[in-house]
Order: structure tokens, then sequence, then C-alpha cells
């Protein structure tokens, strides 16, 4: 529980940074540590002490930084299931390869195969 009055005529560091804070909501550590420099500078104060009281009394204040947001995640796309597929097939299943060479093989050559396909290509298209 933190002390009530100061002890001996010594400072109240807490109550020193409340009434600091309600002056100048907007101020920041560095320039209340440097107020108690100034108004008592026969007093030692620790600087770590100061900062840990100040973050309290502005918490117990409700002084917060203005401009924070939640972080929303956002989820993971889907896996793409054209990845998993070898290059080296070129993205054809195993049966499509198998009836391309059959076609090969009763046409002849790669090139009557070929020949084949774009006549059936352009009698699709008309």
């Amino acid at each position: 529980m933190a002390k009530k009055r100061a002890a001996r005529g010594d400072m109240n560091m807490s109550a020193e940074i409340r009434e600091y804070l309600q002056a100048n909501p907007d101020a920041t550590g560095r320039d209340c540590f440097e107020m108690l420099q100034e108004k008592h500078p026969t007093a030692t104060i620790n600087e770590a002490s100061c900062s840990v009281a100040f973050s309290n009394m502005r918490r117990k204040l409700g002084l917060r930084k203005s401009g924070r947001k939640t972080v929303v995640r956002k989820r993971r796309p889907a896996a793409v299931v054209s990845a998993s597929r070898s290059k080296a097939s070129g993205g054809f299943s195993l049966d499509a390869l198998q009836t391309a060479c059959d076609l090969i093989a009763k046409s002849g050559s790669a090139d009557a195969a070929i020949q084949i396909l774009e006549s059936l290509k352009g009698l699709k298209a008309s």
C-alpha cells in the first residue's frame, strides 16, 4: 500500500506524479522525471522507480496512448491443389499421359497426333 504522506519532510513521489499527470495528461515519463528533479533537487530519485510509478499512475488515471488499435490476424489461404502435381508431367494426370501415348502409337508419329488434335480443335470451334 502506498504511503499517505512523506516521512521526515521527504517527498512522496507517487503523489507528485499524480498531481503532475492531472495537470499535464500528455506528459511523458522523461518529462515527469525532470520535473521531480527540478522540484526536489536534494532528493535522490531512482529513474526506473519513477518510470514504474509514472506508468502505474497513467493506468490508474485512465490515460492511454491514442492510436492503439487491436491487431486482427488474417486466416491463412487454403492450400492450392495444383501445387502438389509434379512438374515433370506438366500438370497432367497419369491417365491423360497414357491416352496421349496411345494416340501417338495409333497415329504413327507425334506430328501426326498433333495434326489430328488440331483438326479436332477446328471441328469443335465451329
